[in-house]
């Protein structure tokens, strides 16, 4: 495979590149992305055949990808079958995932965090950083966000179209100036450009894209299937991707990312949701001692990639299970573990609404439905709620039943 008829983003690159990337194994200075992730339908691999590597380097093909690839300026990635999905750690900190026979070209980044020439299939990306994705002879710049991209090719014409689910991307072409926020969508075809709103069906296509990432972690031996964590994952996503601005959402997807030790992920809602103290992480049941890795810059290590199974980037912490694990009040609640629950409640400095929230079911199931206690607590649950909004619609059901007793 030639690159003679790759797109203007390396057209420039010219002899002066050639002369600069000196020939064998790429060194941390010249990679700009990594293969993180591998999924076959909805497993999990190392590597596959299903995806080719052109390098500009050299001119060659490898007909073969795995965990730890690395990508220079200018390397392009095609998938040769549409049931194939990949995850690059892109740049300082961008996530991108590609799927639906895709075909993408590493760019110079300038001045951004991840460039890309995205020539074909499905892309999801998720950054705090500024990305560039250019798109024929449109570029789409953000400065940190959630958006997806879908290019396909029907009847010689090529069909673009953007999705924005938190942050705003600005769309720049030869008579195009634009911006498109939260919750928008921008279509070109045949050079004519439509705006609309994301609908159902596109938040339910691009959350099952997400949640077989995550799915694919799963343990076997969890006792959950694949189709049941992958509906679950799915709900999960679609929830984020429909109200990016509530945190509970992000919080309760981060908790379950977490468990799957999907950290990168997880790390960007919670602080996306601004959940980053160690009161707000305990109030979702997540370890309060992870708020000193959000304090860290949001960086991916790729200085360890596994050898035993497909994954996603590092961790800042390596070894998830180095954290030191603190009981769940909420599984201790539903453990009928009500007085431990209690203590560490109770310990809390600064309460949250799912703080009081819990405290209530503890009280409750302590002392029974008349608990005044149970009643106080869940009073003071919804009156934070009107300043947190961390509780959810099922949450805040529960403490007005508790009430009505």
């Amino acid at each position: 495979m030639t690159h003679s008829c790759r797109a203007k983003g390396v057209a420039g690159l010219g002899l002066a590149l050639m002369i600069a990337l000196a020939p064998g194994t790429l060194t941390a200075e010249t990679a700009r992305a990594e293969v993180s992730g591998i999924l076959v339908e909805a497993e999990a691999l190392d590597s596959s055949t299903a995806v080719r590597v052109s390098r500009i380097e050299t001119f060659t093909e490898e007909e073969l990808i795995k965990i730890g690839t690395q990508l220079a300026i200018g390397d392009m990635l095609t998938s040769l079958t549409g049931d194939v999905s990949v995850e690059l750690a892109c740049g300082e900190s961008t996530i991108l995932r590609f799927a639906n026979r895709f075909q993408v070209i590493i760019n110079p980044p300038e001045e951004a965090d991840c460039a890309v020439n995205f020539l074909n299939g499905d892309l999801d990306v998720l950054t705090n950083e500024p990305t560039e994705v250019e798109v024929g002879t449109v570029i789409l710049g953000s400065e940190g966000t959630q958006y997806s991209v879908e290019v396909s090719r029907a009847d010689g014409e090529l069909d673009r179209q953007l999705i924005v689910f938190d942050g705003k991307i600005r769309v720049r072409g030869p008579e195009i100036d634009s911006e498109v926020e939260t919750g928008a969508t921008w279509r070109l075809r045949k050079g004519d450009s439509a705006w609309g709103r994301v609908d159902d069906d596109q938040l339910a296509r691009v959350s099952s894209r997400y949640a077989r990432f995550d799915a694919a972690r799963v343990s076997p031996d969890s006792g959950e299937s694949r189709a049941e964590a992958q509906a679950r994952f799915t709900k999960l996503h679609y929830q984020v991707l429909e109200k990016p601005s509530e945190p509970v959402y992000r919080g309760e997807l981060a908790k379950e990312q977490l468990k799957v030790n999907l950290a990168p992920q997880a790390y960007y809602h919670l602080r996306r949701g601004d959940i980053t103290t160690s009161e707000k992480l305990t109030t979702y049941r997540i370890d309060a001692q992870i708020a000193t890795e959000l304090a860290k810059p949001a960086t991916l290590d790729r200085a360890s990639v596994s050898t035993d199974r497909a994954t996603v980037f590092r961790s800042p912490v390596a070894d998830m299970s180095a954290i030191r694990v603190r009981p769940d009040p909420f599984a201790l609640i539903e453990q009928k573990s009500y007085q431990e629950a209690i203590e560490i409640l109770s310990q809390v400095e600064s309460k949250s609404s799912r703080t009081y929230y819990g405290l209530a079911l503890a009280f409750q199931g302590l002392q029974g439905p008349s608990s005044s206690r149970a009643d106080y607590y869940a009073k003071l649950a919804l009156e934070q709620h009107g300043t947190d909004q961390l509780l959810s619609s099922a949450d805040i059901l529960t403490c007005r039943r508790i009430l009505s007793h």
